[in-house]
């Protein structure tokens, strides 16, 4: 070793060399320069005391080993921090801790990229998130996704955020699909250069695949579900018939992103669609569950007491006369998004459904009427017969026919839609057989144009 000179008080002294052999040195990396601590017990060239300091020269310097610090937090309002995530930088790899901190010790200088991965749960998507991809790439709506919602918009990993995504999203978010092309987690990477001092708050984003808006909290749900439910009055259906369910809506609202999970007893009955004003509905059903997703850049407005969505059903045997059954709405899975993906303060409300068997023949006067040009036709039958329904115009002539066969005891409606016909008196006529029993029956209705 070569000293190069003695420091006391700050002061330079003679250049001198260290002789002996029982020192205790160390470097002191707490200034700005590392600085190497000689302590010896036997010298010479006057070292007074132990843990005087030198500056040395030594071949290439010092070598300089710092930490890398940082934390993995999801992308979300609150900085969730995700514990148990894989870090790497270059070759090493750790694991953040419960705090989502990571630690990188005696680092070589250099410039490396920070990145990430988990296998934790994928979760958080909705309908919410598909309307978010829509506005984007369609411009003029006010939506421009950045960064690490950028890549989390581009499900299919093909560069491009396109309503693809969005349909992707939909179909995910209802359970049709269980992956994405660009897998579950995205990572925001970071480029750091390491040098003299320890580099910290290199601090990570994450994100499902999916969450566009940023809005889950891992484990947990979506943040900012604002759907109630309430169940009022009875709705009495045929078990032989189509059983339809409709969920109103109790306030008006303008909506372009519907996100709904509803329950419903599989042994009374099976889930057979859905329907709305919305068009396009993905919907999936299994195990008592239906999921649905709809977004559109095109809102539908909505009036208090129309139905959101109706579900229909088909009775199973045990299901009968009496039987009843209520639709549930999930609310922590269900949200309702206006056209700028604000969340909808909203309420739903559904009725009791009522197995039913009319105790005797009827037809009912259809609804609406006067109409254009579609209207829906109810009636009822107390037993099993043949059935007739067909339309008149006003000069007698049979312009439709909407029922020709065999049903069993229960209530039916038809919708019929007369678009094709022009505006006028018509009639529409029941007629039933059904063993020694018969029964016929005519009303008006009008069509206006």
């Amino acid at each position: 070793m070569r000293i190069i000179r003695r420091q006391d008080g700050g002061t330079p002294l003679n250049a001198w060399t260290i002789q002996g052999s029982n020192y205790n040195n160390y470097v002191d990396n707490t200034g700005t320069i590392p600085t190497v601590v000689i302590g010896t017990t036997s010298s010479s060239g006057g070292l007074i005391s132990q843990g005087s300091r030198f500056t040395i020269g030594l071949p290439g310097g010092v070598p300089v080993t710092p930490d890398v610090t940082g934390k993995v937090t999801y992308n979300n309002s609150v900085s969730t921090p995700l514990a148990g995530v894989t870090v790497t930088l270059g070759t090493a790899t750790t694991t953040t801790d419960a705090a989502g901190n990571y630690t990188f010790s005696s680092v070589a200088p250099g410039t490396y990229t920070i990145t990430a991965s988990t296998t934790k749960p994928w979760g958080g998507v909705n309908a919410t998130d598909a309307l978010f991809v829509l506005l984007h790439a369609n411009p003029g709506h006010g939506v421009i996704l950045t960064g690490i919602n950028l890549l989390a918009a581009d499900v299919d990993g093909n560069g491009n955020v396109t309503a693809t995504d969005a349909l992707l999203i939909r179909r995910r978010a209802v359970g049709l699909d269980n992956s994405f092309a660009r897998g579950n987690w995205v990572f925001s990477p970071k480029s750091v250069t390491v040098a003299a001092t320890t580099l910290t708050g290199q601090d990570l984003k994450a994100l499902t695949v999916g969450d566009v808006d940023s809005s889950y909290v891992p484990t947990v749900a979506k943040a900012g579900s604002r759907i109630s439910f309430s169940s009022e009055g009875k709705i009495q259906v045929s078990p032989a018939g189509m059983i339809e369910v409709p969920v109103q809506i109790a306030s008006n609202v303008n909506v372009a992103a519907l996100s709904l999970s509803f329950t419903y007893p599989a042994d009374l009955v099976e889930f057979q669609g859905a329907s709305s004003k919305a068009q396009d509905l993905t919907t999936f059903s299994a195990d008592g569950k239906i999921n649905i997703a709809w977004a559109s850049i095109k809102a539908m407005d909505l009036k208090s007491g129309d139905a959101i969505v109706t579900l229909r059903f088909k009775a199973t045997e045990q299901f009968k006369a009496g039987s009843k059954f209520d639709v549930q709405v999930d609310n922590m899975k269900s949200e309702i998004a206006d056209a700028n993906g604000q969340i909808i303060n909203a309420t739903l409300k559904t009725a009791t459904v009522e197995g039913f068997v009319p105790s005797e023949f009827s037809l009912k006067q259809n609804y609406p009427n006067p109409f254009n040009p579609a209207t829906t036709i109810r009636y009822e039958l107390p037993v099993t017969g043949t059935v007739s329904l067909v339309i008149f115009n006003s000069l007698g002539e049979q312009v439709a026919t909407l029922v020709n066969g065999v049903q069993d005891a229960g209530i039916y409606k038809f919708e019929w839609n007369a678009s094709s016909l022009s505006s006028g008196i018509y009639f529409y006529r029941i007629d039933v057989k059904a063993g020694d029993q018969s029964f016929s029956k005519v009303n008006k209705m009008i069509l206006m144009k």
